[in-house]
């Protein structure tokens, strides 16, 4: 029952809203926000199965600002809780140098073969991949080194761009920090992160195993060059100066595979890449340098592994800044980042986080819409229909041996989500498409008979290829 006050301030949100995202987006999300907006509205001039009540503004209102089915619902949440500490950590990650450990180890591993940059560029992609969890700033950071580098050896352009746009979309399936839809995944499903990691192992290394493999029979077929040793790095030299930038990843990992939250391991890789940051310099580090970051890890581990009440973790914490502060200060030590390049990854880590939260929130919009009006039940309804009559045309045309009528209907709902969650990424990102097929879609094929856990992977993976489906195609852009 909401009053006045409850409309105004719902309405000037919700507009706001969609100004927001077309800003961070562009105009494609805004309108299915605004399409579904009038579905709820005027439901009884649609034809059959769409047709319903309809709703009043106030109520659509009610629904979408004051309950958690609508714009404050789960992907708002994810965003605000596991998305953000672990978009954060993968900006400090590479400014700390651990992106350009991952691209020196992928150039000696590949570099030297047949069409040795484009390699490089799916290995660093995918280890890169590792880190970010997002396929633009993957291509953004790989691709400013490997596209040059496959133009310079023979490559065409436009093959250089789509080598490191397909390579870059892997990321976001890529454990142990996959995209933020993965994260949506823990609550709709309420599994722990390491069974969704666990799932995405062998399909993460099959996306860059066909990408490789496209990547090497081009360079066989015009006979393009690897990287000479004046191209490739050192690395043996890269490992002396950025070893200490695999600490906070291991750290990472180290948290999630013990069982606790992504939380602490995202708040402790963020803080372990401070501390090597400041701490260790790139050559030429002093035994005060190692004792006082060895000190800070030693506290932070004691912090993620040992179950203190929380206010003994804040004052271990607190105590351990503050002393390390004083140390550095007193010794005037001077790290591979200084305070600048810190508040700078802040920053662009919270822009990041911007974009995705203003994402997340119009669709819970559509999310919100769906619950109003039940019209998810009505396209699960739809798909399953169609499915089955598609597979009962062509069991007919069969010997009966061959496939049963349940198999048929499964596939033909398989192949029809597959091309609308294609055709949703010509508009929308990533994790939109995924939080609005999980929505109308997956139900469907868990009525099928297929394992919650797959039907929403499945969902996911055609939607990453979002990011490389034109006309928006961000990572290609």
């Amino acid at each position: 029952n909401p009053n006045t006050y409850d409309v105004v301030f719902g309405s000037i949100l919700f507009f706001s809203l969609l100004e927001a995202t077309r800003r961070a987006m562009g105009w494609p999300l805004p309108i299915i926000a605004l399409t579904f907006t009038a579905y709820a509205l005027f439901g009884p001039i649609f034809p059959g199965l769409l047709q319903h009540a309809g709703s009043s503004w106030s109520q659509f209102i009610n629904h979408q600002y004051l309950t958690s089915q609508g714009i404050y619902g789960v992907a708002v949440g994810v965003v605000a809780t596991y998305v953000f500490h672990f978009v954060l950590f993968g900006v400090l990650a590479t400014r700390i140098g651990l992106g350009q450990l991952f691209l020196d180890i992928a150039s000696s591993i590949a570099g030297r073969y047949a069409g040795g940059p484009a390699k490089v560029s799916v290995f660093g992609s995918a280890m890169f991949g590792m880190l970010s969890g997002s396929s633009v700033a993957n291509a953004v950071t790989v691709g400013s080194l490997t596209i040059p580098a496959m133009i310079r050896v023979g490559y065409q352009r436009h093959f250089a761009g789509a080598v490191e746009a397909a390579a870059s979309t892997g990321g976001q399936i890529t454990p142990p920090v996959l995209g933020a839809a993965a994260f949506l995944m823990i609550e709709f499903l309420g599994l722990p992160y390491q069974t969704i990691i666990t799932a995405a192992i062998v399909p993460a290394f099959m996306h860059f195993f066909g990408v490789f493999m496209q990547v090497h029979f081009e360079a066989k077929r015009y006979g393009l060059r690897g990287l000479t040793e004046e191209e490739m790095p050192k690395l043996r030299q890269s490992f002396k100066m950025r070893w200490p930038t695999l600490i906070p990843l291991f750290l990472l990992i180290s948290i999630l595979v013990s069982g606790r939250t992504p939380y602490l391991a995202a708040f402790v890789g963020i803080t372990s890449s401070v501390i090597v940051g400041l701490s260790t310099q790139v050559k030429g580090n002093t035994a005060k340098n190692w004792l006082l970051m060895l000190v800070m890890h030693l506290s932070l581990m004691s912090i993620a592994f040992t179950d203190f009440e929380e206010s003994t973790k804040f004052i271990i914490f607190a105590v351990s800044v503050a002393a390390s502060m004083g140390v550095m200060q007193f010794y005037k030590i001077r790290g591979r980042i200084d305070y600048a390049v810190l508040v700078e990854a802040f920053e662009t880590g919270a822009k990041y986080a911007l974009a995705v939260g203003a994402a997340a929130a119009t669709v819970g919009i559509v999310i919100g819409v769906v619950t109003l009006t039940g019209v998810g039940f009505k396209i699960s309804f739809i798909i399953t229909g169609a499915a089955q009559t598609i597979a009962g045309g062509v069991v007919n045309m069969l010997p009966a041996a061959w496939v049963s009528l349940q198999s048929l209907t499964l596939l033909c709902a398989l192949v029809m989500t597959a091309l609308v969650c294609v055709l949703m990424g010509c508009g929308i990102p990533t994790t939109a498409n995924y939080i609005i097929m999980v929505t109308v879609a997956a139900p469907t094929l868990v009525q099928l008979g297929v394992e919650p856990l797959v039907a929403h992977f499945f969902v996911f993976y055609y939607g990453v290829l979002a990011d490389i489906t034109p006309p928006v195609a961000l990572a290609a852009y």
